[in-house]
């Protein structure tokens, strides 16, 4: 359903594997400068409070229709190092506090529009009129702007299937990828996604 979605990069790429509808038709960097490589994979960064962190931005070929199901897959990866703090049983009591509120958060928002807000007073950064949709876990169904988040993640790397069947309530025609960083320790964030798709499903 996105467009592009093997990240081939056009003819008019001036090299270097920067987002953009110049180099990945219906790609867009609304922030930062999160890079593709490998025809596949998306490579973000980012640092403390999301001021200025990478963030993707994908235009379906057409809006979704509100009310029909949809299945989001993909896989993503966190660097070695780059996502959660071990914490030190030899630390002092301070230290394992900042630890423990340190906290790192990559997500995905739907929207109808292309325009993207940074980290402003302490919100975290996301698509300046995000969209609802309902999303089922467990069973139970409820209604929310984000469609996947994943807080403070294992930075093992290993690489992570991930699957979300989720109905929008608009006619949404972006899909963004965002990530943020809150607390006060200074360290860098970084993740890699691949194979990232969007279908309808079929009744039934």
């Amino acid at each position: 359903m996105l467009l592009n979605p093997t990240l081939k990069p056009t003819a008019a790429c001036p090299g270097g594997g920067v987002l953009s509808a110049q180099c990945f038709e219906g790609w867009h960097s609304p922030s930062g400068h999160p890079v593709s490589f490998d025809s596949s994979k998306i490579f973000m960064q980012g640092s403390l409070c999301g001021i200025a962190n990478d963030a993707v931005r994908a235009a379906f070929v057409e809006p979704l229709r509100p009310g029909e199901s949809y299945k989001l897959c993909f896989q993503f990866l966190v660097p070695d190092g780059s996502s959660s703090l071990r914490e030190d049983p030899d630390s002092t009591s301070v230290a394992r506090a900042l630890v423990a509120l340190d906290m790192v958060r990559y997500y995905m928002n739907l929207s109808s529009d292309p325009h993207y807000m940074n980290a402003k007073n302490c919100s975290l950064p996301h698509p300046t009129v995000p969209d609802w949709a309902t999303l089922k876990e467990s069973g139970v169904g409820y209604s929310d702007t984000t469609v996947w988040m994943v807080v403070n993640p294992p930075s093992n790397n290993l690489w992570k299937s991930v699957c979300v069947t989720f109905v929008p309530e608009r006619p949404s025609r972006y899909l963004f990828i965002s990530m943020a960083h809150t607390g006060i320790l200074k360290r860098p964030s970084s993740l890699y996604i691949k194979n990232l798709a969007v279908w309808e499903m079929c009744d039934g």
